[in-house]
């Protein structure tokens, strides 16, 4: 028996004018141009806004400004983000491609239309998020007191004795507020005496370790000026009689022994016509200077041996008794470091250096421009890569002679072959490296 055929008791729904529903949607255009809030298109990110029940409008010009404006904001939050939305600031009239949105009404059967702006979601974790103004501006400050409470009672005692440091090189900007007119004054009656800005200009390119230079000399004679190295009191003091082999302060340097013994005979001095070095009687003046020259770097020699370790200027003078006074307490104020309120002196190595430097022009000075740096080595004591550094820094070249300036200078045959320093114009002083200190 075929089963009996089932009925659905269901009542047809009637369409609002009364007549039986019918299948066909009707289709309406939605105007979301009017103070009216319509449908909106949210892109997230990949984080998506989860657990959030509402968003919320927010408007720069008021209620009416339609959401296709570049005006319009939309947020919302839950417990641990935040998300801030806004449309890309242009309308949907001027986009070449729109999203259009449709809501079906199941009660009237119709399909409501309307074109959507873009709000591309951005996520902010609320704990991320800055505090106001006032506790930003304590929280620095309470981060440091709490920092240095753990370093006072759990830190080692380098970071502690930092910690207090800090605390001591702290200045307290209220407490001077009395007294930076005074500040102001003082510092003004201070620098009175400074060079004014255009003296100072040419001063970055000094150097302290090298005797003080001109850049622009078109002579090695003019490179270091005579009276940057040894004033005019110091040059006054020395007589002729004292530049003799047993009268020198030191007499254990072969460079410095040969030419004492040489400094009555012929020297090659320079032509000012033909600028060349010729063979020629050396003139009174010519032969003062150069023998005064070498008194002063026996005095130099004679100071860098006894003043190495930390003593009384008294008893630095005291070993330095065949040294006239004026170069004495010229070597101390130029080559020797100190404590402040004290009278111990002390030839660091930095002042060293400098000292060597010095010596070391005034060689050039005598040697016309070309010395041995293996015999200057050997009479100072320290190595050929280390003076040949100090040279180098002096603005000389470490290289052989050229044909030219062998007969120019009339030097040995023996010295044609080997490595000298020689200073050269144009000077071309080397770069200084911030990393290494000569």
């Amino acid at each position: 028996m075929p089963p009996m055929a089932t009925m659905s008791k269901k009542r047809k729904r009637e369409d609002p004018e009364g007549g039986p529903r019918s299948d066909h949607i009707k289709f309406n255009l939605w105007n979301n141009n009017t103070a009216a809030l319509g449908p909106t298109l949210i892109l997230p990110s990949a984080l998506g806004p989860t657990g959030v029940d509402e968003f919320s409008y927010f408007f720069g010009g008021g209620t009416s400004v339609p959401l296709d404006s570049n005006a319009c904001i939309i947020t919302g939050e839950n417990n641990k983000m935040r998300y801030i939305s806004s449309n890309s600031g242009t309308s949907n009239q001027d986009r070449d491609c729109q999203y259009l949105l449709c809501i079906r009404d199941k009660d009237t059967n119709q399909m409501h239309m309307c074109t959507s702006s873009i709000f591309p979601v951005h996520h902010y974790v609320k704990a991320f998020e800055p505090h106001g103004t006032e506790l930003s501006q304590s929280t620095e400050e309470t981060r440091r007191n709490a920092r240095a409470r753990l370093g006072e009672a759990f830190g080692t005692k380098k970071g502690q004795a930092a910690i207090r440091a800090a605390e001591r090189s702290r200045v307290d900007i209220s407490a001077m507020v009395g007294v930076s007119d005074i500040l102001q004054a003082t510092i003004s009656t201070n620098t009175r005496t400074l060079p004014p800005s255009d003296q100072t200009k040419g001063l970055g390119e000094t150097r302290p370790h090298i005797p003080r230079f001109n850049p622009n000399a078109t002579s090695p004679s003019d490179v270091y000026p005579l009276d940057g190295m040894v004033s005019d009191a110091e040059f006054s003091c020395i007589s002729l009689g004292l530049v003799s082999l047993d009268k020198l302060p030191f007499r254990r340097s072969a460079w410095l022994n040969n030419r004492v013994k040489k400094k009555t005979s012929e020297q090659p001095i320079k032509s000012e016509k033909t600028s060349a070095y010729v063979y020629q009687p050396v003139v009174e003046s010519t032969l003062t200077a150069f023998s005064k020259l070498l008194f002063y770097i026996s005095s130099m020699l004679a100071f860098r041996r006894v003043a190495f370790k930390p003593m009384e200027q008294e008893d630095l003078r005291g070993r330095l008794v065949s040294v006239p006074e004026p170069i004495v307490d010229s070597l101390i104020t130029r080559f020797t470091e100190g404590l402040r309120g004290s009278t111990i002196v002390h030839l660091t190595p930095p002042k060293e250096m400098e000292l060597i430097a010095h010596l070391l022009a005034l060689c050039l000075r005598v040697d016309h421009y070309v010395c041995d740096p293996k015999v200057l080595a050997a009479d100072l004591g320290m190595s050929l890569s280390s003076i040949q550094t100090v040279f180098k820094s002096l603005g000389c070249m470490i290289a052989v002679p050229t044909v030219a300036e062998c007969l120019e200078l009339e030097l040995p045959t023996q010295k044609r072959g080997d490595k000298l320093a020689i200073l050269r114009v144009p000077l071309k002083l080397p770069i200084l490296s911030k990393t290494r200190r000569l």
